[in-house]
């Protein structure tokens, strides 16, 4: 699995991790992965800092459109569908869906698994291994797409993990 292929100019990599370096409380976008056509396709993101200032935890992941802007955060308006990390709850394609957050679904040490069926257009997602009742059902996503996340405060990581272990 290719690492991080476009981030802007506030994210660094090390390896296969990425961290917001600079850029205040914005969220900001990058994208992983090859271009994801058809077929199911899983990955795992280890939720490695939360913020320096902070410790804010609210990033998003999932999937978004090829070539969305990189120093622009908020795509889950038009072009992305995330899972929001810090409660749980569903950012993209499904407005008007009342859904009830879950206080700190995600914390330092988390694995977030994600999903990504193309073949049907849906989207699930993972707390270590384990599958959670929060998803994008078939026919909410048409590719093509790519892994993606917005972080918001500087400081904040998270490191892709080659293969996932997804129950």
């Amino acid at each position: 699995m290719p690492g991080w292929t476009r981030l802007g100019k506030t994210m660094e990599t090390e390896g296969l991790t990425l961290r917001k370096t600079s850029g205040g409380n914005y969220p900001r976008h990058a994208a992983h992965g090859e271009v994801l056509t058809h077929g199911v396709h899983t990955w795992e993101l280890v939720f490695t800092a939360a913020a320096n200032a902070n410790a804010n935890r609210m990033m998003y992941v999932g999937v978004g459109r090829e070539g969305l802007d990189v120093e622009k955060g908020g795509h889950h308006k038009a072009g992305a569908w995330y899972l929001r990390t810090d409660e749980g709850t569903l950012h993209g394609g499904l407005d008007g869906v009342e859904q009830t957050p879950i206080e700190r679904a995600f914390v330092v040490g988390d694995r977030i698994g994600v999903r990504m069926n193309c073949d049907e257009g849906s989207l699930h997602f993972y707390k270590n291994g384990k599958a959670m009742d929060v998803g994008f059902p078939a026919g909410t996503i048409t590719g093509p797409v790519v892994g993606a996340v917005e972080l918001m405060c500087i400081g904040q990581a998270l490191t892709l993990m080659p293969e996932a272990k997804l129950a």
